[in-house]
């Protein structure tokens, strides 16, 4: 009898002691000379790869080495940019050029999922503060694009409160990020705090009017409403001081972004779910109306009836423009019948672009369910040669798209419930995920295949778990016992099966639609 090691598979780096090695795991497979056959151990065990980082607690395990090494890096990398609390600013983190050491709205709206997942959701709340905190009339209701470590506006985007760089989706933006981390964390302070509520109502009403972002008016706005006068051509801060759009590749000509109007319907939903929870109904159902004739306008005018796809921008000099967006489906203003499979694949084929509009698309295709390129724009914003992934933006949300994208994690604050669904693209590929801050705690969710999910409540009080996995199944079963699924569809169209469940605090469930 004889034995010999066929593979070695070198799992992750540790250091003991200051020494930097190695680990690995040794797979044998043993020759059996009286059965004449190899133990095919494969089939048995898999190789599992860890994703983790120090100071965080998020980690995850997989089988996939690639997926861990992109984890790992995010999770580092998103880390070195985090300052807690020795500056004037307080608590905060790099989200704008990293030679700034300073914060800006666009980017902290972006970076803020993954930067809850990583357990910055004081961070978060201290910087979505501060933009709130100075929205003023004198700014047109503006309040700093962008603030640096010493709680001042940042001199590059600033000079006074009449000269300045801004752009309009902003405000629309914040208040949409502000709701999001109100559904991950439970605070109340998101729907309560006086200094939020004021930047939500003046951004809504006064910003949108003195700005004429109305639906009656937008269009027919003056680019240059707002903007110091006699206009200085040849300085940013005058003609930079109200962009209709985050696209910044013409500041003359662009009249209206197609973003800003994407985010204006954004903020109508947040601010609507906000005036809900708050008990404010009439004002609710109002924005709710607002956002749907938002976009039905959109849907309706924007529309490029040759193409069948949605523009883009419009321009003084040459009317509307074509090219795709990523905040089309980002913001869900081009989610229409008939019209979805057209954005999703201009998003598939997007082609060259910058690092900053890339670094939304894993998460918006995931959610599309264009899985395996969702999954390799994730590997290649990591990637070691990747130029400018040491921008802030990249890492936050390679963080973000792995856990709300391709393990499917959602979190509604309101209903205490947690959804799932796995987007794994192979069969056999496994991912557990530990240390999920939720509300008011954590939770551990493994997924063992597409078809099998684990979860742990770790949250200190009792939650809900809607279970989702692609594919039409009359059942699941439940730790084991059958019970019947209901089915829905995604955004991109895919029937999903699911069942939602009761987990109590420290309850473990494992739920799949296989026997």
């Amino acid at each position: 009898m004889g034995f010999r090691v066929t593979e070695i598979y070198f799992l992750n780096d540790v250091t003991i002691e200051g020494m930097r090695t190695t680990t690995c795991l040794i797979i044998i497979i043993a020759l059996w000379s009286c059965q004449n056959k190899t133990e095919d151990l494969d089939k048995v065990i898999k190789p599992v790869y860890e994703g983790r980082a120090n100071n965080v607690r998020l980690s995850i395990e997989t089988t996939d080495s690639l997926l861990a090494a992109s984890f790992k890096w995010a999770a580092q990398q998103a880390m070195s940019y985090v300052h807690n609390g020795s500056d004037p600013v307080g608590l905060w983190y790099e989200a704008a050029l990293p030679e700034r050491e300073a914060f800006c709205m666009r980017d902290v709206a972006h970076q803020s999922t993954g930067a809850h997942l990583l357990g910055l959701a004081a961070h978060n709340k201290n910087m979505l503060l501060k933009f709130a905190k100075n929205i003023s009339e004198s700014k047109d209701w503006c309040t700093y694009w962008e603030i640096n470590r010493y709680n001042l506006p940042a001199p590059v985007d600033y000079r006074n409160d009449k000269e300045f760089w801004y752009n309009l989706p902003a405000n629309y933006d914040v208040i949409d990020a502000c709701y999001r981390q109100y559904l991950w964390t439970g605070d109340v302070d998101y729907l309560q705090d006086t200094t939020f509520q004021n930047f939500y109502q003046h951004s809504m009403e006064d910003y949108t009017a003195r700005w004429q972002l109305g639906l009656n008016e937008i269009m027919l706005r003056d680019r240059w409403i707002n903007t110091p006068k006699p206009l200085d051509s040849g300085d940013y801060f005058h003609i930079a001081r109200g962009l209709p759009s985050y696209e910044e590749g013409d500041l003359f000509k662009m009249q209206v972004g197609a973003d800003l109007l994407g985010f204006q319907y954004r903020a109508y939903l947040a601010w609507a779910e906000i005036l809900d929870l708050n008990g404010e109904k009439d004002k609710a159902t109002e924005q709710r109306s607002n956002a749907l004739n938002l976009k039905k306008y959109f849907i309706t005018e924007w529309l490029n009836d040759s193409s069948k796809t949605f523009y883009r921008a419009h321009f003084s000099d040459r009317g509307f423009v074509s090219k795709p967006s990523q905040f089309l489906l980002y913001t869900g203003i081009a989610h229409a019948d008939g019209q979805i499979d057209k954005e999703v694949a201009r998003l598939v084929n997007f082609g060259k672009t910058n690092i900053e509009s890339q670094s939304y698309l894993p998460l918006i295709l995931f959610r599309y369910d264009q899985n395996k390129e969702a999954y390799a724009h994730v590997l290649d914003l990591s990637s070691p040669g990747k130029k400018r992934r040491e921008y802030p933006e990249v890492s936050f949300a390679v963080i973000e798209s792995i856990i709300s994208g391709l393990a499917g994690v959602e979190a509604n604050a309101a209903s205490k419930l947690i959804s799932t669904l796995p987007r794994m693209s192979e069969v056999d590929q496994q991912l557990a995920i530990k240390n999920i801050p939720i509300f008011s705690g954590e939770i551990d969710l493994t997924h063992l295949s597409p078809a099998t999910s684990i979860l742990l409540n770790k949250t200190g009080e009792a939650i809900s778990w809607k279970a989702r996995f692609y594919g039409q199944h009359k059942d699941v079963y439940v730790n084991g016992k059958k019970q019947k699924a209901n089915t829905m569809t995604t955004d991109g169209a895919l029937t999903v099966s699911f069942i939602e469940l009761m987990v109590r605090d420290q309850e473990e469930i494992n739920v799949s639609v296989l026997k």
